[in-house]
């Protein structure tokens, strides 16, 4: 199966103490869309397609 076919679970964590909720998740997703796109970025580096795109 190539990796555009496979589902992708991304796993991040924090710790919520003292944080409010609003700025906890604003955080944890500023800290997946980072993970996702250092991802992509390999991908690209390794010549893989991405999302349909042809390899270049």
């Amino acid at each position: 199966m190539h990796h555009d076919e496979m589902p992708i679970t991304l796993f991040c964590h924090s710790d919520k103490t003292g944080v409010s909720l609003k700025r906890f998740y604003k955080q944890l997703i500023a800290k997946a869309d980072k993970r996702f796109g250092d991802k992509l970025r390999r991908f690209r580096k390794e010549g893989e397609k991405v999302d349909g795109e042809e390899s270049q």
